[in-house]
């Protein structure tokens, strides 16, 4: 046996949900536009999505740039701060016990 169409499985569903929402007094439209849209436009929408995605990639890619950028900078002036040859061994301190 077929299954039922995704609409016809839905319609007791939206039923109950505008029977409900009537039964706490909301105005409840039940007019939907059943006209299907030409290959054309779906796929000018379909392609406005991709741009708009490929849009929001490339400025979360830039953010990303910008925020390496920032960090690899920060580390920079974090190890510039360091003494000549890297951080000394501290005598008395973890391991420092083994060097002294």
């Amino acid at each position: 046996m077929a299954a039922a169409p995704r609409t016809a499985q839905a319609a007791p569903i939206r039923r109950s949900a505008y029977a409900q929402l009537r039964a706490a007094g909301y105005d409840v439209d039940t007019d939907i536009d059943r006209t299907r849209r030409t290959t054309a436009d779906v796929e000018a929408d379909k392609a406005a999505r991709a741009a708009a995605r490929a849009d929001a990639l490339a400025a979360k890619s830039d953010r990303t740039h910008a925020a390496a950028d920032a960090a690899e900078a920060a580390q920079q002036r974090a190890a510039a701060l360091l003494p000549e040859g890297g951080e000394p061994i501290k005598i008395g301190h973890h391991r420092g016990l083994l060097h002294g």
